[in-house]
This record gives C-alpha cells, structure tokens and sequence, in this order.
C-alpha cells in the first residue's frame, strides 16, 4: 500500500506560565493512501494536537511532514491553505456550521471559498448530503437538525472536494446511541471502499474497532 502521509518526529511544545508544555513528543507515523488509522488515548495526551499537525493547521516546532510526497512545512501560507483545502477533510468535535447558512449552504461553503464555480460547489454538496442520507433536509439550518444529522452535513463539507485524507476529531462524541450508530456506519462504508485514507482521533472503542491499525498516545 502506497504512503499518503509520513510524518517524522513531530513534537509541539506551548508555552505556560510554570514551564513549556509538550502536547506531542516525537511522533513517526506513516498512512497507507486507503488505511483508517485510529488515534486513542486519555483526554490531555495529545490526540487532538496531533491531529492538528497532521493536517497542518499547527506547525510542529520540530519534525517533518508529508502529503503525497509534497513537504508541507516548506509551503507558503497561501501554498498551504490551498493544498489543504483541496486534499485534506476535517471534521472536528464541534460541528462549526454556520447558523445562518442552511445544510447546503454549509456543505458548499469549502467550494466557494476555494474559488470553485457556485454549480460545482453546490452540484457536490448535493452528491454528498444525498449519500450521507440528508436528501430531504438541504434547506434546513443548524438549529433545525439533531446532533447526529448536523454532524452528516459538517462530514459532507469536509468531503467537498473528495480529498485525499479525512482527519476526524471525535466523530461520535455528544450523540446519542442511534446517531452514534449511524455516523459509524457510515465510515464503515468509507472504509469498505477503500476510496481515502482516514484518520480518526477517538476515545470510543466501537470506532478505534473500524480502523485498520489503533495507535496510542500516553502522557
């Protein structure tokens, strides 16, 4: 299987008022371009950090990183924003839809912002809300839909331009049992299909179960 991401010793250190901080400490870890790797770990050992240098909304103050054989740390700002927009998916813990936008305003929203043609941006948005099984709620706003459907329009978004690495951020986290369920199915269904590579920060053992290899992080 061919390498999407390497990242090579990646440390990130924040300074605090009784002594820097080392949120990640080394970390060397390769994804295949179709494996889901699972991240699992206590709260505080740096799983989300880590996740935010591998998709390079963090710079690691020491390490080495690479998507598709292109060194992010050599990229300029514009350089970076680009590339990530197109080749990386994010879905954090927080659904960060915007209120005054419907569900496919927001599923559209990555297109627009990248300059794609607002009938490409919204024709994709259209594909993806349909597949996550949102067909009949395009023209609803955040406020109008559960936890578990705001999190399939935010997953649409991140798969707006069908990028090549989806990092997910507690996927399942505040649903309750059924939406859990089905958020789970349906990364089940991107994993069968070996169409992306995944990578999924989690404490839950029922998603760390779908992944190719499960990784820990410890204090």
């Amino acid at each position: 299987m061919s390498v999407i991401l390497r990242a090579h010793n990646l440390s990130r250190v924040y300074p605090a008022r009784r002594g820097s901080v080392t949120a990640v400490d080394g970390v060397s870890l390769e994804i295949g371009r179709t494996e889901f790797v699972a991240v699992c770990g206590r709260s505080g050992s740096g799983k989300s950090t880590l996740m935010a240098l591998l998709g390079a909304l963090a710079r690691p103050n020491d390490g080495s990183l690479e998507l598709e054989g292109t060194d992010l740390l050599k990229l300029s700002r514009r350089e970076l924003s680009r590339l990530r927009a197109k080749r990386i998916g994010f879905l954090l813990q927080t659904n960060s839809l915007l209120p005054g936008l419907t569900a496919l305003d927001n599923a559209a929203l990555p297109g627009i912002l990248a300059g794609d043609s607002h009938g490409q941006s919204y024709d994709r948005a259209r594909h993806w809300l349909s597949r996550l099984g949102m067909d009949g709620r395009w023209d609803a706003f955040p406020q109008e839909l559960s936890g578990g459907q705001q999190r399939r329009v935010a997953l649409a978004r991140a798969l707006q331009h069908s990028p090549a690495l989806l990092l997910l951020d507690e996927p399942t986290s505040n649903l309750d049992p059924r939406a859990e369920e089905e958020i789970l199915n349906l990364l089940r269904e991107f994993r069968d299909e070996r169409r992306i590579a995944i990578l999924a920060v989690t404490h839950s053992d029922n998603l760390a179960s779908l992944a190719d290899r499960v990784l820990q992080m410890s204090f």
